[in-house]
């Protein structure tokens, strides 16, 4: 099975999509990216990852690729598809998160679920909230970024320090 990465360039940097064969292994928004040859990967996905990073649509949640979900533990995986149930423009508590998991008192657990996420923006990680505020954020860029794609989402989210 052939593995490589596609890049492309968006209003958000450059994100690369890693592909193994025709699955999507995962979505990396930092460099450096792993060493891997160039693929042309999903023309159609990079194509609706641009419109989505200018403002426009479609829901990257909704986006519809194979995604490689082999070392994934069943809990994880229903974290993750609960996640993507999440409508853009909304968001959720980490315990509501847990809950909608069929796991209620696992909130720390989908936490680090979130933390491992293999693909932000298509599995979007960022419309979960601390109870306190905005909460964090791993990907490159950090909380940063997670405000700047709940902005896009048009969710407007406080600053902790009330501005």
């Amino acid at each position: 099975m052939t593995r490589g990465l596609q890049k492309i360039r968006c209003a958000l940097g450059t994100i690369a999509l890693e592909w193994e064969g025709r699955t999507l292994a995962a979505v990396h928004l930092a460099r450096p990216f792993p060493h891997l040859p160039s693929v042309p990967g999903d023309l159609c996905l990079a194509q609706q990852l641009v419109r989505y990073a200018a403002g426009g649509k479609p829901d990257p949640a909704r986006i519809e690729v194979p995604l490689l979900r082999g070392r994934l533990t069943g809990f994880q995986w229903r974290v993750l598809g609960a996640l993507r149930r999440i409508a853009i423009g909304k968001t959720c508590s980490y315990a509501e998160l847990a809950h909608a998991a069929g796991s209620p008192l696992a909130a720390r657990a989908v936490g680090q679920v979130m933390r491992r996420n293999p693909w932000p923006i298509l599995v979007p990680c960022h419309r979960v909230l601390a109870a306190g505020g905005v909460g964090g954020f791993s990907a490159s860029g950090g909380v940063a970024l997670k405000r700047k794609l709940l902005a896009l989402e048009g969710v407007v989210v406080p600053r902790e320090d009330g501005c």
